[in-house]
């Protein structure tokens, strides 16, 4: 699985854009499950058994919600400073790097939408 490849810190980015999406007030109910191929509720589920994230499957639980959160974070929100400063201690930078890094971990030649 290619979160476990991941070292501590890349870890800990994907578990911050996670964490973001699940709790935090960026993407609506409403809207939940069409941008992240899952609802928050499994999204929790996914969180609760971290950080033992099974990610194998492109249709997974773990990794449509690795992915889907890490492209929305990377690029589908606006963070203004404050927001990112309360949500992450990576750079912007380095989270999209972590998020290129799994994608390519999986196999895939980009990331994106699943």
């Amino acid at each position: 699985m290619a979160f476990e490849k991941l070292s501590v810190s890349e870890q800990q980015a994907v578990l911050r854009c996670m964490k973001a999406i699940a709790e935090g007030p960026f993407i609506d109910d409403s809207e939940f499950r069409t941008r992240l191929g899952i609802d928050r509720a499994t999204l929790q589920d996914v969180l609760s058994h971290w950080p033992h994230i099974v990610d194998a499957g492109d249709d997974s639980d773990g990794c449509l919600a690795i992915n889907n959160c890490m492209n929305e974070v990377s690029n589908g929100l606006r963070f203004s400073n404050d927001e990112w400063e309360k949500w992450f201690t990576q750079s912007r930078a380095e989270i999209a790097d972590t998020y290129g890094k799994w994608a390519r971990l999986r196999g895939w030649s980009r990331s994106g939408i699943l």
